[in-house]
């Protein structure tokens, strides 16, 4: 979890979750990867203020985060299926909230 500040002073709260698939074998590796590349990808879209609540962002983050996956899998020359987790996203303003789900449950 973050808490950052937008340009205009607005607290911004970020909270991305992640669960590794218990049935593969790099389960927990592929979710804490998933939750540090979300973090990372939204921190330098705050710091050069290019940020905005809406699909587009929800998009990026989870292209950039199956990237990510996909990069370490080639790595190790597993499948990127090894790498499987569920990812849960919140990111919350004074302008709204945008939530993601990816994976199983709800």
């Amino acid at each position: 979890m973050q808490v950052a500040w937008l340009n205009d002073q607005q607290p911004l709260l970020v909270m991305f979750l992640a669960d590794g698939a218990g049935s593969v074998s790099q389960g927990g590796e592929g979710a804490m990867l998933a939750i540090n590349e979300a973090m990372a990808y939204v921190s330098q879209k705050v710091q050069h203020g290019e940020f905005g609540l809406n699909d587009i962002l929800a998009t990026d983050i989870v292209l950039t985060v199956r990237q990510r996956l996909f990069a370490e899998a080639e790595a190790k020359e597993l499948a990127v299926r090894d790498f499987a987790c569920t990812f849960l996203g919140l990111i919350s303003s004074a302008n709204g909230t945008l939530i993601m789900q990816i994976g199983d449950g709800g």
